[in-house]
């Protein structure tokens, strides 16, 4: 209405989410690396993540599908470190985040880490897709002088990257 654009005027910044504001919430694996053959990690973290709630569990889930999967004594989602199972032999699995790895490794620029009984075997990056509007919502802001702020619980060097393609003029991430 003629008073939302009478306030629209004065406003000098705005604050984006970046998951399914600035991007379309659709994420696709775009790399992996595994220390137990191609085959069996894609069978070990489709096994982890297809019973995950978390969009990039799915978005593995999803890609690597089969019916040969591992069937584990018990799973469990563990709210901010990822899956945890426990197969018919005692193993300990995870498909988790950076920080359930840290003592791991110092590398902390993936998405996914797999692991076996406390040691390495793999990790999984996704991509999420910029949404197509994005790049002329930001640059229509900008000419009007708004100052554009990127601000995600998401990976600081994931925000800079989504900073820098859209040219926002700040990025908070973490």
């Amino acid at each position: 209405n003629a008073k939302s654009l009478e306030v629209f005027k004065s406003i000098q910044q705005v604050v984006f989410d970046k998951t399914g504001t600035l991007t379309t919430g659709k994420f696709n694996i775009s790399t992996y690396q595994f220390t137990i053959g191609e085959d069996e990690g894609k069978r070990l973290a489709f096994s982890l993540e297809k019973y995950s709630n978390h969009p990039i569990g799915k978005c593995i889930a999803t890609a690597w599908k089969t019916n040969n999967d591992i069937r584990w004594q018990s799973i469990e989602e563990v709210k901010g470190l990822g899956m945890k199972a426990i197969d018919k032999d005692g193993n300990e699995y995870w498909a988790a985040s950076y920080k359930a790895v840290e003592q791991l490794t110092q590398d902390e620029s993936h998405n996914v880490y797999i692991v076996k009984n406390n040691e390495l075997i793999g990790w999984i990056d996704v991509a999420d897709e910029l949404r197509p509007e994005a790049k002329d919502v930001i640059a229509t802001l900008k000419k009007n002088g708004v100052k554009t702020i990127l601000l995600s619980g998401d990976k600081k060097e994931k925000c800079e990257q989504v900073k820098n393609a859209l040219r926002l003029d700040e990025a908070i991430g973490e």
